[in-house]
């Protein structure tokens, strides 16, 4: 990986519109390349470590957004192998700034696997899911109304082959909760997809990678986007660059279906289906 200061020697604020597009509006864009009302998801999931080391982990996963709402609802169940199998997770995310998100997770084995609730105002958010380098608030859905955005300069704007708007993203409110005091986004310019995203930590030093490959589109059912039509990414990887490990998720089957079982979403019920 390169080092945070040849970025820092790149990167320089070209404001907030570019071409007529505000960078707010760039990220509206990307975010609402994920808008199916109903996602079904298959994936595995490789941990490495810096010796090489290598951990599987495969889970299910489902997602509901609620139009009108700026709310979303996911549901993730491992399936493998068999020291997590039966683990699940529920997540409320609120893109409201006077709201905040709510997790329960469940464990097989403890009280029939009986969820308890993760308040997003403690560590929990920031902690390991599930030992990989993604956090519970890594794999929530862009929360456009707690940051503020700007269009940076860079000679690095080509990933892949495809040109990107590249864009910074800082707290509104950087409490001491937070473990990020910035992200900057590669968004492809012909499809709005999220190509890259540069982690920094709270003494600004470049802390996490993530990058994405294999952009694939499928159509599917009901849209709040209304096109019908949905780009996925089929590979993804997270690289700790301060401690040398990585996390590998690979899709393996996607779906958008009509409808979903409200029971998927529902704190009481959510582990059990």
């Amino acid at each position: 990986m390169r080092k945070v200061l040849f970025y820092l020697t790149l990167l320089g604020i070209l404001g907030t519109t570019v071409f007529g597009m505000s960078a707010y509006e760039v990220m509206e864009k990307a975010k609402g390349k994920e808008a199916a009302e109903f996602q079904y998801s298959r994936q595995k999931m490789i941990l490495v470590d810096k010796k090489n080391r290598k951990r599987v982990r495969e889970f299910i996963g489902y997602s509901k957004k609620i139009d009108g709402e700026n709310k979303s609802e996911s549901c993730f169940k491992f399936i493998a192998p068999a020291e997590v199998k039966g683990t699940s997770m529920l997540m409320w995310d609120y893109d409201v700034n006077n709201k905040e998100d709510i997790t329960w997770l469940s464990l097989p084995g403890i009280k029939k696997g009986a969820p308890r609730q993760i308040s997003s105002s403690r560590n929990d958010k920031n902690a390991s899911f599930m030992g990989s380098d993604f956090t519970l608030d890594d794999l929530g859905e862009l929360e456009l109304q707690k940051d503020n955005f700007n269009f940076v300069n860079s000679k690095e704007s080509i990933i892949d082959g495809k040109e990107c708007y590249i864009i910074e993203s800082i707290p509104k409110q950087l409490n001491k909760y937070e473990i990020y005091s910035k992200r900057i986004f590669w968004i492809r310019k012909d499809n709005m997809v999220i190509a890259k995203v540069e982690y920094y930590d709270r003494d600004n030093k470049l802390f996490k990678v993530l990058t994405t490959k294999n952009l694939r589109s499928k159509e599917g059912g009901s849209s709040i986007n209304k096109s019908g039509k949905y780009w996925y990414i089929k590979d993804m990887a997270m690289k700790n660059v301060q401690t040398g490990h990585s996390t590998y998720i690979f899709l393996l089957e996607i779906n958008y279906p009509k409808q979903m079982d409200k029971k998927l979403f529902l704190p009481s019920t959510f582990y059990r289906k």
